[in-house]
């Protein structure tokens, strides 16, 4: 098998969730049909949604699923508009990115490593310089790890990221649902498999809740 860090990260991602997943609780939501699907609730699963979101824009341009309803109720931070204290997010909904440490650590086999690929990847790895990358406004900000949240999708971005002919736009501008302050930015064409959703720091408060 020509197993490549990109194959490595989701089983080690997938570990994760079956680890967590055992004791993590779970989010109920009701919807119109009655149906009540329940949503794992931790920072491994969070990650799992986000790639699986890209991955559905990527092929479809359409993302179907993947948008997590907002619950704090099994956390113990939550991050709220700091104008109106609309909830926006839990600490279970921040994206959870191995360390370079840990990446290095995944399995990798020879022969990829030698093949165009391999080669490629190293390259783009140790390269300061990404021309490929259209967005430089997101570019940016991910260079000022320390201003943003990188987070997963949540419902209540989705009328945001909706336009008029009922598709996703691909890249825009997130606004509190409340009171419509801009709190964030997302790019589903960015190149980082993480990097899609980046709320800002400055615009968010963090609320310390009680779990029983």
């Amino acid at each position: 098998m020509a197993v490549n860090p990109g194959f490595g990260t989701q089983l080690e991602l997938y570990r994760r969730m079956v680890l967590i997943g055992v004791v993590s609780k779970r989010t109920i939501k009701e919807t119109n049909n009655g149906v009540v699907p329940m949503v794992h609730q931790s920072r491994p699963h969070a990650t799992f949604r986000t790639v699986r979101a890209k991955s559905d824009f990527t092929t479809s341009g359409q993302i179907p699923a993947k948008f997590c309803p907002v619950d704090d109720s099994s956390s113990k931070k939550r991050h709220v508009c700091n104008r109106c204290n609309e909830i926006l997010i839990a600490d279970h909904n921040i994206v959870l990115e191995l360390s370079s440490r840990e990446v290095a650590r995944l399995p990798a086999s020879e022969y990829w490593s030698n093949s165009s690929g391999g080669k490629e990847y190293a390259a783009r790895n140790t390269s300061s310089h990404d021309s490929s990358t259209p967005n430089d406004g997101f570019k940016k900000m991910l260079k000022h790890p320390e201003t943003v949240w990188k987070v997963e999708p949540m419902e209540w971005m989705r009328s945001t990221m909706i336009n008029t002919n009922n598709t996703i736009d691909s890249r825009g501008t997130l606004v509190c649902p409340k009171c419509t302050q801009k709190v964030g930015v997302w790019d589903w064409c960015y190149p980082d498999l993480f990097s899609c959703i980046l709320l800002l720091k400055a615009k968010l408060d963090v609320r310390e809740t009680m779990v029983s």
